[in-house]
C-alpha cells in the first residue's frame, strides 16, 4: 500500500514474498496474521506527516523478519515468533515498540537507528540476543523490558549506545547485558540475574560508561567484566551485588576482584555500592522455574 491513512484490519497473509507491505502517513495494520512468507511478514514505514502503526497482530515462521519497519512507526502489542534465521522485529528510526511478546527467533528485537524506544516488551527464548542494538545511538532507549532465556539478554555495540534503563534481565545462558564498542553509555536501574556467565560484560573499544544503581546477581560467573580497551571514563557505583557459588564481583582487564573494598580502593569503582541479598519475594514465580520452562514454535500458547 502507498495510500495514506489506509487501514488493514484482520486477515491472514501467507505464502507470499511479503505478507503485508506498506508506506505512507497514518497507515494502520491491526489484528492480522502474517506467516510463512518468503521475506517479511509485515513491512511498514510511516512519514513525518503521520506515524503508522502495527498492533495486535501476529507474525511467525517468515523467511526473514516477522515485522520490519522504516521510520515513524508504532509497533504495539504484537506476538512474534519462529523467524529462525532473523530477528522477530527489526526496527528503524523514529519507532516506538511496546507491549510485544517476542520469542523463538534468531534475535528478539533488532535496532540499528536512532530516535527509537523499545519499552515494556517481553522477549524470551531467542537463539541469540533478546535485544540486539548495533550502530544505533544515545537518542534511542531500551527500557522496562523483561528479557530472559536468550543466549544474551541485551547486546549494544558500536558508536554511542541507547540508554539501557529499568530492564529485568535474567536466566540468559551466556551474558545478561553485553556492551561491545561505544562512546558514552548509560546502564541504570536494571536488575540482572545470571546463573552462569557475566551479568554485564564490557568489551571492544569504549569510553565513558556509567553503570549505576543496578542489581547484579550472579551464581557462577562475574557481575561486571571490563576489557582493557573499555576502561576509560568508566563509572560503576550505587550498584547492589549478590554473589553466590564461585562468582566474583568484577574482572578488570583479566584481574578478578571478589571484594567490593578492593574494587573501590584499587580501582576507584563502587564507593557507594553494596554487597548483599536483594531479598526478592518469589523470583521463581508460580511454576517454580526461573526462566523459560518450555517453548512451542507453532501457532499455540507457550507452555
Amino acid at each position: 500500500s502507498g495510500a495514506d491513512n489506509t487501514q488493514i484490519l484482520g486477515g491472514e497473509y501467507f505464502n507470499n514474498s511479503y505478507g503485508i507491505y506498506g508506506y505512507g502517513a497514518g497507515l494502520v495494520i491491526n489484528g492480522v496474521s502474517a506467516h510463512d512468507n518468503a521475506y517479511f511478514g509485515i513491512s511498514l514505514t510511516g512519514t513525518s506527516a503521520g506515524w503508522s502503526e502495527i498492533r495486535n497482530s501476529e507474525a511467525y515462521d517468515n523467511g526473514q523478519y516477522g515485522i520490519t519497519t522504516g521510520s515513524y512507526t508504532y509497533v504495539l502489542d504484537n506476538r512474534v515468533w519462529g523467524q529462525a534465521s532473523h530477528a522477530g522485529i527489526n526496527l528503524g528510526s523514529y519507532n516506538f515498540a511496546e507491549g510485544n511478546e517476542v520469542f523463538g527467533n534468531k534475535q528478539g528485537m533488532r535496532l540499528s537507528s536512532g530516535y527509537t524506544t523499545i519499552s515494556g516488551n517481553e522477549i524470551y527464548g531467542n537463539a541469540e540476543e533478546g535485544i540486539y542494538a548495533y550502530s544505533s545511538s544515545n537518542t534511542s532507549e531500551i527500557s522496562s523490558n523483561t528479557v530472559y532465556s536468550n543466549r544474551i539478554g541485551i547486546y549494544a555495540g558500536r558508536n554511542s549506545l541507547p540508554d539501557i534503563e529499568n530492564n529485568l534481565v535474567y536466566a540468559n545462558t551466556d551474558i545478561g547485558i553485553f556492551l561491545n564498542g561505544f562512546i558514552g553509555a548509560e546502564v541504570i536501574n536494571n536488575t540482572v540475574y545470571q546463573p552462569v556467565g557475566n551479568a554485564i560484560e564490557v568489551a571492544g573499544t569504549g569510553s565513558d560508561l556509567h553503570l549505576v544503581n543496578n542489581i547484579l546477581w550472579v551464581d557462577d560467573g562475574t557481575a561486571i567484566s571490563v576489557a582493557n580497551t573499555a576502561q576509560s571514563g568508566l563509572d560503576s557505583d550505587y550498584n547492589l551485588f549478590y554473589l553466590t557459588g564461585d562468582s566474583v564481583l568484577g574482572n578488570w582487564g583479566g584481574t578478578e576482584f571478589s571484594s567490593r573494598l578492593d574494587w573501590f580502593y584499587l580501582l576507584g569503582q563502587g564507593q557507594h555500592s553494596v554487597v548483599g541479598n536483594p531479598d526478592f519475594v518469589d523470583p521463581a514465580g508460580a511454576d517454580g522455574v526461573l526462566g523459560l520452562a518450555e517453548i512451542k514454535l507453532d501457532n499455540s500458547d507457550v507452555g
